[in-house]
C-alpha cells in the first residue's frame, strides 16, 4: 500500500513455496508425484527453563536445530495452534506439517461450543494457509465419546474447512475405537494413536493392527499419529524390565527398546503416509506423577531443558538422517555391578569398530543401523570407544569392585 506520492504506509514479506501432495491409500505420501515417507514427531510449544512457553525465536530455533538433526521429514503440531515461527521455519526445511484444530478428548454439546471451534477451524486455515509446509488439517484428536453431538461437530468442521480449503485432505487422530467406527469416518483420511508395548498389549502387535486396519479400510489413506514410550534419563536399566506406565520408574533403555521394535514395523507398512513419534520433547503435564519428575510427559526423544538427547533420539537419528553418526547406547548407566555387559551402537555407517580398555575388539557390520559386543567389564573404570570412518564415540562405566 502507497501514498498517491508514492511513499509505503506498509509491507508485508512472505515466503512461498510450490508442491502437490496426494495421499494414497497403497503408496502412501506422493510428493510431486513421487513416494515420499513422512516419519518425525508431535510437537508442542517451545518451552525454555524460566520462560514456559513465553519465548523468543531463538529458542524456537534452538529446538528446531535439534529436528533437523535428528532427521525429521514431518512434524504435526499438537493439539492447537501453533506461532507463526514454528511454520516459517517448517517451509523453510522443506517439513511437512500436520495442523490441527483443539478438539481433543470432549466435544461440548452447546451452540457457543460449535461456534468457538468453526472460528478457530476458520482462523487456522486463513492464518495457515499460504505456508507449503501444511499438508493436512487436522479435525480432532483422541475424542472419547461417539456420540452423535461429536459426530455432527466432526462433519460441520469438515465442510468448513473444505470450504476454506479444498486443496487439501483432512484428518483425524483416532483412538481407542474402532477404524471403521463413527467416529473415524467424518475425515478424508484417517490416523491412529497407539502405544503397544507401554500401555498395553507388546512389540509385536503394532505390525498386525497397522495391517488389520489397512485391510478393513484399503481405499482410506491411514497413518500413525502418535506412539511412543515414557523415559528419564535419570533412570537407568540395562538390560531394562518393562515398567507400568503410570509408575515412578521409567528407565531410558525401555523407551529405546520400544522404538527400535516400533519403527522396524513401521519401515514395513509403506501404505502409512505418515508416522509421528510422541513426543520430540518432554512437556508440561500437571495431572502426570510418573517416571523421575511430577507434572512431566517424559514420552520425548529429548528432555523438557533441552540439555538431553535420550537414547531413541539416536536411534531415529541413525534411521533417519543422511548425516554420518555413531552413538553408544545405555551411556549413562556409569554404575555397572555386571561384569558380562552387551555393548550397543546406533549408527548409519555400515561398520563400527569398538575398544575397550585400549584393547581393539575389532570391527562389526551394522545391521539394521546397530552393532553389537558381548564385553567383559574389569573392576573399577572402563573406557568404551566406538569408531567408524572418522567418527568416534566414547563413554565411561564402573564396575563395581568384586562383581561378577
Amino acid at each position: 500500500m502507497a501514498r498517491a506520492g508514492g511513499a509505503p504506509l506498509d509491507r508485508v514479506d512472505d515466503e512461498v513455496g510450490v508442491r502437490t501432495v496426494r495421499l494414497d491409500p497403497e503408496r502412501g505420501l506422493l510428493l510431486n508425484g513421487r513416494p515420499y515417507r513422512v516419519h518425525g514427531v508431535n510437537v508442542h510449544l517451545t518451552w525454555a527453563p524460566g520462560k514456559g512457553t513465553a519465548v523468543a525465536d531463538a529458542d524456537i530455533d534452538a529446538d528446531y536445530r535439534i529436528l533437523e538433526d535428528l532427521g525429521v521429514t514431518g512434524l504435526r503440531f499438537a493439539h492447537y495452534q501453533h506461532n507463526a515461527h514454528s511454520y516459517a521455519l517448517a517451509d523453510r526445511n522443506g517439513i511437512l506439517v500436520w495442523t490441527e484444530l483443539p478438539l481433543t478428548s470432549e466435544v461440548g454439546a452447546s451452540a457457543a461450543f460449535a461456534a468457538n471451534a468453526a472460528q478457530q477451524a476458520r482462523e487456522l486455515v486463513r492464518q495457515n494457509f499460504n505456508h507449503p509446509s501444511v499438508f493436512v488439517w487436522g479435525l480432532g484428536n483422541e475424542i472419547y465419546k461417539v456420540d452423535d453431538v461429536s459426530g455432527r461437530l466432526l462433519d460441520a468442521m469438515q465442510k468448513l474447512v473444505h470450504d476454506e480449503d479444498p486443496s487439501r485432505p483432512t484428518v483425524y487422530a483416532n483412538c481407542c475405537a474402532p477404524l471403521d467406527g463413527p467416529q473415524a469416518m467424518h475425515t478424508d483420511a484417517i490416523a491412529s494413536n497407539v502405544y503397544f508395548g507401554w500401555y498395553d498389549k507388546e512389540f509385536a502387535d503394532l505390525a498386525p493392527f497397522l495391517a488389520s486396519n489397512h485391510a478393513l479400510r484399503p481405499h482410506t489413506p491411514e497413518a500413525l499419529s502418535e506412539y511412543g514410550a515414557g523415559a528419564s534419563a535419570q533412570q537407568q536399566e540395562d538390560p531394562p524390565r518393562r515398567p507400568v506406565a503410570n509408575s515412578r520408574w521409567h528407565p531410558e533403555q525401555y523407551q529405546a527398546l520400544y522404538h527400535e521394535a516400533a519403527w522396524r514395523q513401521i519401515e514395513a507398512a509403506p501404505w502409512l503416509w505418515a508416522t509421528f513419534v510422541w513426543t520430540g520433547f518432554d512437556f508440561a503435564s500437571s495431572g502426570r506423577n510418573e517416571g523421575a519428575a511430577t507434572g512431566i510427559n517424559d514420552k520425548g526423544l529429548v528432555s523438557m531443558d533441552r540439555q538431553v538427547r535420550k537414547d531413541a533420539y539416536y536411534w531415529y537419528q541413525a534411521n533417519w538422517s543422511k548425516k554420518p553418526m555413531v552413538y553408544i547406547t545405555s551411556r549413562r548407566a556409569v554404575r555397572r555391578t555386571v561384569a558380562d555387559v552387551e555393548v550397543k551402537v546406533y549408527s548409519n555407517q555400515p561398520g563400527v569398530r569398538l575398544r575397550v580398555n585400549g584393547v581393539d575388539l575389532g570391527e562389526k557390520a551394522v545391521d539394521g543401523h546397530i552393532a553389537r559386543w558381548q564385553v567383559r567389564l574389569a573392576p573399577g573404570a572402563n573406557r568404551i570407544e566406538a569408531q567408524a570412518g572418522a567418527l568416534a564415540d566414547d563413554v565411561e562405566w564402573n564396575l563395581a569392585p568384586g562383581s561378577q
